[in-house]
C-alpha cells in the first residue's frame, strides 16, 4: 500500500463539496488498528453517514443501527464520546462532504464509488427514509473500460503455449487456494521473442490508436491454466497495488475456448462475464477491480502480462527488464500520425 496526502497549493481553486455524480476519493482513515480504505470497498454499494461530533449519545446510536442492506460507514469531523468500531473521525474527509450548519449528512455510493443519493439536514430520520432499501435498488451495469483486440496470436502459437505449459508441469507454480487456483509458467526465450515480435504488430498499434499509449515495456509472460478439476479462479483484485504501480494495462490473451465457465468480471461496473474470442486480447487499465470466474468445465488457458511505457520505466530503473524485445518495423517509411506521442 502506498498512501498520499495532497498539499495545498496557493493560487488554485479547489471544487465544492461532493454531491449527485460526483466521484468519493480513495480515502484512508486509520485509528489504531481500525481502518476505513473506500478503494477496498468499490464494487460494492456503500452508504456513508456523517455526523457532528457533538451529537448526543443517543443521536449517534441511531445512525449506528441503520444499514439498509449497505456496507455502512459513519464519519465524523472529530472523536465522538461513543466507542464503536463503524465511527471514524478525519475532518479533512467531512469537510468535502458535510456543510458546517448540518448535523447528519446520508450519502449513497454505487459499485464505481459514484454517489447516486445525497442528503443532508438535521433530521436523521427523514433523510435515511430518502434512501432505498438494498433490495429495491436498480443496479446500474455501466460497460467497464477495456478493448478487446481480436487474431492477436496464431492457432499454432497458441497450441505451443499451451503445450509447453502441459509438458513442463513440474516447473509450474500452482495456486490452489479459494481465492486464487491456477497454474502458470513462464515460456522459454524463443517463445517469449514470437510473442514479442507477434504482438508488436497485432496488438500494440492498436493499444497506441485508442489509448494514446506507446507501450514499450511487458512484464514476464505468463502462460496459465484454470482447470475445472481445482477450481479454477482468481478472485476481485487489482494489479497497480504498491509495489507494482507501474502496470498501466493489464493484458490476457485467449488461448483456447474448449471450455466453460470462466470469464473475466469487472464489479465495479457491471456484473457481466467478459468472454472474448480465441487467440484474441482483452487488454484494460490495470487499476481496475477484476476477477476471474470459476471454471465449470474443462481447462481455460491464457498467456498474461502487464503493459506500461518509457513514463514508468523511468520511475524505476530495475523495469528496463521488461523492455519488449521486438519492436514494429515502420523504418524509414512515412506515418500518418494521428496520435500526439511519436512512434
Amino acid at each position: 500500500m502506498k498512501l498520499e496526502a495532497t498539499p495545498r497549493q496557493n493560487g488554485l481553486q479547489y471544487s465544492s463539496r461532493l454531491e449527485v455524480g460526483d466521484y468519493v476519493p480513495y480515502f484512508y482513515i486509520l485509528h489504531g488498528e481500525r481502518k476505513l480504505d473506500m478503494q477496498v470497498m468499490a464494487s460494492y454499494h456503500n452508504l456513508l453517514i456523517f455526523i457532528d461530533a457533538n451529537l448526543s449519545e443517543t443521536e449517534i446510536e441511531a445512525t449506528l443501527r441503520v444499514s439498509r442492506g449497505y456496507y455502512t460507514h459513519v464519519i465524523s469531523d472529530k472523536p465522538v464520546a461513543t466507542s464503536n468500531d463503524r465511527i471514524f473521525h478525519d475532518p479533512h474527509v467531512y469537510k468535502l462532504f458535510m456543510p458546517p450548519e448540518a448535523k447528519f449528512g446520508v450519502f449513497l455510493c454505487d459499485r464505481n464509488l459514484k454517489l447516486i443519493n445525497a442528503c443532508v439536514g438535521n433530521s436523521f430520520a427523514e433523510l435515511i427514509a430518502q434512501i432505498p432499501p438494498q433490495s429495491t435498488l436498480a443496479v446500474r451495469n455501466i460497460p467497464a473500460p477495456l478493448l478487446i483486440v481480436p487474431d492477436v496470436i496464431s492457432e499454432t502459437l497458441a497450441q505451443r503455449l499451451i503445450a509447453y505449459l502441459d509438458n513442463n508441469q513440474d516447473k509450474a507454480e500452482i495456486n490452489s487456494g479459494s481465492y486464487k487456483s491456477r497454474a502458470h509458467i513462464h515460456p522459454p526465450m524463443d517463445l517469449e521473442l514470437e510473442l514479442d515480435n507477434k504482438l508488436s504488430k497485432s496488438m500494440l498499434p492498436e493499444i497506441r490508436k485508442v489509448f494514446y499509449s506507446d507501450i514499450s515495456h511487458r512484464e514476464t509472460y505468463k502462460v496459465c491454466c484454470y482447470d475445472s478439476q481445482v477450481g479454477g479462479t482468481f478472485g476481485r483484485h487489482r494489479d497497480t497495488i504498491f509495489p507494482h504501480l507501474h502496470r498501466r494495462y493489464a493484458m490476457t490473451l485467449i488461448l483456447n475456448d474448449d471450455f466453460e465457465g470462466g470469464g473475466v468480471m469487472f464489479p465495479e461496473y457491471n456484473e457481466t462475464i467478459v468472454h472474448a474470442p480465441k487467440y484474441s486480447a482483452i487488454i484494460f487499465p490495470g487499476s481496475l477491480y477484476h476477477q476471474v470466474k470459476e471454471i465449470g468445465k474443462g481447462k481455460r488457458y491464457v498467456v498474461v502480462s502487464f503493459l506500461f511505457a518509457e513514463e514508468e520505466a523511468l520511475l524505476q530503473p530495475d523495469l528496463e527488464r521488461f523492455r519488449f524485445l521486438v519492436r514494429r518495423d515502420i523504418c524509414d517509411m512515412q506515418i500518418n500520425r494521428i496520435v500526439p506521442d511519436s512512434e
